[in-house]
């Protein structure tokens, strides 16, 4: 939402979709996720970025809304693996992704996306603008993800790659 407020400063005609809805808020999980939301949703308002960012909840069609994106955004403060990051960068679409957790193992920095602190707004702010600045960066970043996911995220990489554990194991 601060990246968002930097780029609206900047000029940068820029809009939010914010897809899904929050999980796990029972009692005993260990953030208070509906508090978040609604701290997000203060933020934006404070902001007055109430017209640049659209809740979308839940959807069948995340398919099609990602095919729309000019960027896919994961700035997770924790993410164990990224597999969003993978289904965007196999249509094609660039990626900005936190820099902790598993994104650093799908991401060359640079090349399908960027790789950035989670807590530097104006990181992702910079990111975001010279993705939207350049169409040529954008669809170089989309190819170059797409091939990265043909080449290293396959069913049958994956299936050898588990039968060669099973065989190290076995011996």
């Amino acid at each position: 939402i601060e990246a968002l407020r930097l780029l609206v400063a900047r000029g940068v005609d820029a809009q939010l979709l914010l897809i899904g809805s929050a999980k796990f808020v029972a009692a005993a999980t260990r953030f208070d996720n509906e508090a978040y939301v609604a701290r997000l949703r203060a933020l934006i308002s404070e902001a007055s970025l109430d017209e640049r960012v659209s809740w979308l909840g839940e959807r069948e069609d995340v398919p099609e809304l990602m095919r729309a994106l000019d960027v896919l955004l994961m700035p997770s403060w924790e993410e164990p693996f990224g597999r969003s990051l993978i289904e965007a960068m196999a249509l094609g679409v660039p990626v900005a992704a936190t820099n902790v957790g598993g994104p650093p193992e799908i991401i060359d920095d640079g090349r399908e996306g960027y790789l950035l602190d989670p807590r530097d707004p104006a990181a992702w702010a910079g990111a975001i603008a010279r993705i939207a600045e350049s169409p040529e960066l954008a669809s170089e970043m989309g190819r170059a993800g797409r091939l990265r996911v043909e080449q290293s995220f396959t069913v049958e990489r994956h299936v050898a790659e588990m039968m060669a554990v099973y065989e190290r194991a076995l011996a």
